[in-house]
């Protein structure tokens, strides 16, 4: 339960600060925290219960990369890409969390939300979601 009340008070913590700052230290703060959580959660192995789900589709959109298998195209790009560069699982995973908190960031501020309150709403959610 700690790691919840970590998340919350320190994206307010960030948010406030957020708040107060220039456009300049905002980029920097976002950069920062988009680096931090997705080393965080995009370097995690075989966590999950829902990991043997996704290295069974890994599996299956990699034997043959040239089988219209799925309607996720992009998805099924980046694990042969994955697959054929031997990075293999590890980098769908951090590739997705990337793209992901990229998007809990940016979308917020695309309608003037502060994205560290709209984080400390949902980050704690993430963590589950993705453990």
């Amino acid at each position: 339960m700690l790691i919840y009340y970590i998340i919350i008070f320190s994206t307010v913590i960030i948010g406030y600060i957020y708040d107060h700052s220039d456009k300049s230290l905002q980029k920097i703060i976002n950069f920062i925290f988009i680096i931090f959580f997705t080393l965080i959660i995009g370097l995690r192995k075989e966590v999950g219960v829902d990991w043997f789900a996704y290295l069974d589709m890994y599996l299956r959109l990699t034997a043959d990369p040239f089988v219209y298998d799925t309607n996720e195209l992009l998805y099924k790009l980046l694990n042969v890409i994955s697959y054929y560069t031997g990075f293999g699982m590890g980098l769908v995973v951090f590739t997705t969390t990337l793209i992901f908190i990229w998007c809990s960031i940016k979308g917020p501020q695309l309608i003037n939300l502060n994205p560290y309150y709209f984080f400390a709403v949902v980050g704690s959610y993430y963590f589950v979601m993705a453990s």
